[in-house]
């Protein structure tokens, strides 16, 4: 298939709609194939900036002035739900931005596992259905995974919360420093420290570039003098 075949291609996304005991995916449309889509960003109206250990800023939470962390309702293209039966349902990504630097620093995912996938016999009969499995909880970091202690899903609040209060814990905070050190590790040894750029003396406008260009009919010893 060409190239050009390929992007008349429409992919679905859908977004599987939590409950207690089940899921059903919610039809949130199309993309052409190959095209990005974004996650939905949950809003955090519910929480009480009182009651929580960081700082609420909008649809942030605040960990300190270099580490954020946001919670999303997970988008997923029907190739991808075609090919598993495990399903990310929503997600907290832990940022870490200082100056010119952000880095993802870990992910929590909450996944459901759809019993018996075999028994659906096609995409539309899946993504129709009132879906019956498991869900696990899942922190995701330098390509390892570690399953969390999760019970049951009740609501996107209590699970919101749940997560805040994980990532307040000593544990926590030694993985989320670990690996802020790690990165920066693996950032110096790429690139070298930020200290270790030296800027140019002298920088160049393009517009006096060309206007010194005009100025000399072209002339390059001419233009040269500029740099000096």
């Amino acid at each position: 298939m060409s190239k050009s075949d390929l992007k008349k291609i429409k992919v679905g996304v859908y977004q599987l709609q939590a409950s207690t005991n089940s899921a059903i995916f919610k039809d949130k449309g199309y993309v052409k194939y190959g095209k990005n889509f974004n996650d939905d960003v949950l809003e955090l109206t519910f929480l009480d900036k009182n009651k929580i250990k960081f700082t609420l800023d909008t649809d942030k939470i605040k960990y300190n002035n270099e580490i954020y962390f946001q919670f999303y309702k997970d988008n997923v293209a029907s190739t991808y739900i075609s090919k598993t039966s495990k399903i990310p349902v929503f997600h907290c990504s832990i940022m870490y931005s200082k100056k010119i630097i952000m880095a993802n620093l870990m992910n929590i995912y909450l996944y459901f596992n759809i019993d018996d996938t075999k028994s659906y016999k096609s995409l539309e009969q899946l993504t129709s259905s009132n879906l019956k499995g498991s869900y696990e909880l899942i922190i995701e970091y330098n390509n390892k995974r570690e399953q969390l202690p999760f019970e049951k899903f009740t609501t996107y609040e209590d699970l919101v919360n749940d997560i805040i209060e994980l990532l307040s814990s000593d544990l926590l905070k030694v993985i989320v420093e670990g690996e802020i050190e790690r990165q920066d590790e693996e950032r110096i040894k790429k690139y070298g420290k930020a200290e270790d750029y030296v800027l140019p003396e002298k920088t160049i406008s393009f517009n006096d570039l060309v206007k010194k260009y005009e100025e000399s009919n072209g002339n390059m010893d001419e233009i040269m003098e500029i740099y000096k």
